[in-house]
């Protein structure tokens, strides 16, 4: 459950912003009325993608547009389904609609730098699935900002359209237009490019943007940064990337190998697959929007993620990672990294849409990736040990799913990304990696302490959430382990303090850190040759 954003202090600040308008932002004060930062929420970064923009890419606002208006309230988000399993459910508090490509924008109060506050455009998690650009709790950016803080920076976090909304994907788009595909990633890269053009508007230097996210935000980011290496022709906005837990573990599908889903969709909302290609659009965009999000987890095949395609996902991706080919562009390019994980990552895989039998487990990994990948992975791993219980054995079952799902989306993917890097040539102080295991008491409220820092429980670090309950004491350790962080995000240099790409900076539970080997080197690498052979790669060996 998502929990809102804590507000101390506040007031409405209304500014005329030359070429935008009139905006009126939230400013959040601290306890003793300083002035943290102004917030504008809901900022329309695209045309509504309704009615026949429904799976269109988003469209462009005229040159004109008056942005005028009141942004001290979030707007809408993305419809989405709810998974019980995982304690899922509509908050209250949140309005969902289709029309969702909004930007909200935390800017530092009080004079900005020479060149402008860096800035951080920062894409939210969930599968492709789920979640939003609010930022609740634990991830309010307001402390960053505040008196105590480090190094401030302009923190953006766009909306952008989600599972079937935003990653449906057939033939029947294609017919209509040869770009209709990848919808959500197109989202975040228009809204970049708002960012790009207006930022500085707002006291931002658009030439110092890093781009980043946490889980599917990080996977998002990888395709961002894609685009631009792989197209120099484009403007080339991004100078840094911060991945948090997520790589690319796989070569996305094609459109064609998603026409199982198509027909599948087609057949819930009882649309005559006999019709004319466009009249079976047609009549799938007039479904109201709630009918088609509340349908979603009736489907079988109810995860829509991204699509290989030529421009945002290149079909020679996985492979030029694999190779280095990736590491090559990125050291041309000059992008600095941060790349990273949490202790316990496979906890939250475990239970998100977990096996019910043995039987189940190679179905439930299938729904990830390919057979012939599920196939060799379940080879590589040890099988669960029996038990004498079913309830036992269900528990061991579900333990090797999460190690296994864990393991593909975030600790061997994102070290053949780094392997990838290194093999291309980039420096080791452009890559910058990292392992938590420190967990702040203000935690245990979400997650018990046996669960030690789940996937995403590192986000009230990232973002120093003294509103959500940071002790006193506990202060120091954040801000110590932020400071080269934030140096980053504001001049791109990083004093990490490693030496090798295969070190990694340790939050180590007690609150120390640490330069320490990579211990778990050496399976990213077997577990990444044994989907590459799978697939018919050989070009990791020899490894890096």
């Amino acid at each position: 459950m998502y929990e809102s954003p804590v507000i101390d202090d506040s007031k409405l600040t209304t500014t005329e912003v030359d070429g935008l308008g009139k905006l009126t932002a939230l400013t959040i004060c601290d306890q003793k009325s300083r002035e943290k930062c102004h917030r504008y929420t809901g900022i329309r970064y695209a045309e509504p993608p309704v009615g026949p923009l429904r799976w269109r890419r988003p469209q462009r606002l005229p040159e004109d547009f008056d942005y005028s208006g009141d942004y001290s309230s979030f707007k809408t988000i993305c419809p989405q389904p709810f998974y019980n399993n995982r304690g899922g459910k509509p908050n209250p508090e949140f309005k969902y609609d289709e029309d969702c490509l909004f930007l909200n924008i935390w800017v530092p109060a009080g004079e900005p730098p020479a060149g402008g506050w860096p800035v951080l455009y920062f894409i939210h998690g969930g599968w492709l699935q789920v979640g939003n650009p609010i930022h609740y709790r634990q991830c309010d950016p307001q402390d960053l900002m505040a008196e105590e803080s480090l190094d401030k920076f302009i923190f953006v976090s766009p909306g952008y359209r989600l599972n079937i909304f935003g990653f449906l994907s057939c033939q029947d788009l294609l017919d209509e237009d040869s770009e209709n595909s990848n919808f959500g990633f197109w989202d975040q890269r228009l809204g970049l490019e708002w960012v790009y053009k207006h930022i500085a508007k707002l006291g931002g230097n658009k030439e110092n943007i890093t781009v980043g996210g946490v889980s599917a935000g990080s996977y998002s980011t990888i395709f961002q940064v894609t685009y631009e290496l792989y197209h120099p022709e484009v403007t080339q906005i991004i100078k840094k990337a911060l991945l948090l837990s997520n790589g690319l573990a796989i070569q996305p599908k094609t459109i064609p190998e998603c026409s199982e889903q198509y027909e599948e969709v087609l057949s819930v909302f009882n649309v005559d697959p006999n019709l004319p290609s466009a009249e079976r659009l047609k009549s799938l965009r007039e479904i109201p929007f709630q009918t088609i999000a509340n349908k979603i987890l009736d489907f079988n095949l109810h995860t829509f993620r991204g699509v290989t395609e030529n421009d945002m996902v290149p079909p020679q991706m996985f492979s030029d990672i694999l190779d280095g080919t990736f590491g090559v562009k990125a050291k041309a390019s000059g992008i600095s990294f941060i790349i990273g994980e949490v202790i316990n990552e496979h906890a939250v895989y475990a239970n998100t849409n977990p096996p019910r039998s043995t039987e189940d487990l190679f179905n439930q990994i299938n729904n990830y990736y390919p057979k012939p990948v599920t196939e060799a992975l379940l080879q590589l791993y040890p099988d669960p040990p029996s038990s004498k219980t079913e309830e036992e054995q269900l528990a061991n079952i579900k333990f090797l799913y999460g190690r296994i799902i864990s393991d593909l989306q975030v600790y061997a993917s994102s070290r053949v990304l780094v392997n990838s890097l290194i093999k291309g040539g980039v420096p080791s102080e452009k890559i910058n990696r990292y392992q938590i295991a420190f967990r702040g008491a203000f935690f245990d409220k979400y997650e018990p302490p046996e669960m030690l820092v789940p996937h995403a429980g590192d986000m009230g670090i990232w973002f120093y959430n003294v509103v959500d309950g940071i002790l006193e004491q506990e202060k120091p350790l954040y801000l110590s382990w932020l400071k080269p962080y934030c140096g980053w995000l504001s001049s791109g240099i990083m004093d990490w303090g490693h030496t090798d790409p295969k070190q990694m900076r340790v939050f180590s539970p007690d609150g120390s850190i640490t330069i320490e080997t990579d211990s778990n080197w050496e399976w990213g690498m077997t577990v990444g040759n044994t989907v590459g052979n799978a697939l018919g790669h050989k070009s990791i060996l020899p490894l890096a």
